[in-house]
């Protein structure tokens, strides 16, 4: 015949008091929390800066963020909801404009956002302007809404350093500065802002360091 015993972890502690040793049994300490289970499918959409101040002769760039919080990888489209009267707007990457990206679970991709006016002015018109970004599953039951408010405002006149000269092209990163392991791949864009009346073609070089 087998026997089985279940056998309960306690301890008998002695409690001394006015009338003598009481034995009492002490309970297993609390054990801490199990891990939260994470929802099936969840996809955030986000500016990095859903409120941001620029002067009139910047360009517009917002850093766009996507997140899987779900256990499933997904194919999420991304498309410009709303821009204000005579803008365009556009989602890129290094590469090139994107509609789409594929996001595995529990991982984040970031994409630039770039708007501008329509018009051939150089400078922006100052005021304050509202985009929204809506991003969806590939099988449309899951979307997601950004929204970032921007404020136009005309640069004043001593706003530069003295002496500095203006700069007719320059180069500008969505991140300048990026920290991470020796393993891991870092990704950025690059805008070149050409503020010259012509166009012009532009060679790229870049430099890594040893290791």
């Amino acid at each position: 015949m087998h026997m089985r015993v279940a056998v309960v972890a306690a301890a008998m502690v002695v409690v001394a008091g006015w009338g003598g040793a009481i034995p009492v049994w002490a309970q297993d300490a609390p054990q801490p929390p199990g891990p939260v289970d994470k929802p099936e499918r969840e996809v955030v959409v986000a500016f990095e800066y859903p409120g941001k101040v620029v002067e009139d002769d910047d360009s517009l760039s917002l850093e766009l963020i996507i997140k899987n919080n779900g256990d499933k990888d997904e194919t999420v489209f991304l498309e410009v909801a709303k821009t204000p009267p005579n803008w365009e707007a556009q989602i890129k990457t290094y590469s090139g404009v994107v509609t789409g990206v594929f996001v595995p679970a529990g991982e984040t991709k970031t994409l630039t956002f770039s708007a501008d006016e329509t018009d051939d002015d150089d400078k922006l018109t100052p005021g304050q302007y509202v985009f929204e970004v809506k991003a969806s599953t590939e099988d449309g039951q899951i979307s997601a809404t950004a929204t970032s408010r921007i404020t136009v405002e005309v640069k004043e006149e001593g706003d530069e350093e003295e002496g500095e000269e203006d700069r007719p092209v320059r180069i500008t990163t969505s991140y300048p500065v990026l920290r991470g392991s020796s393993e891991s791949d870092f990704e950025f864009s690059v805008d070149i802002h050409n503020g010259t009346e012509e166009d012009d073609m532009f060679s790229l070089r870049a430099e890594a360091p040893e290791g």
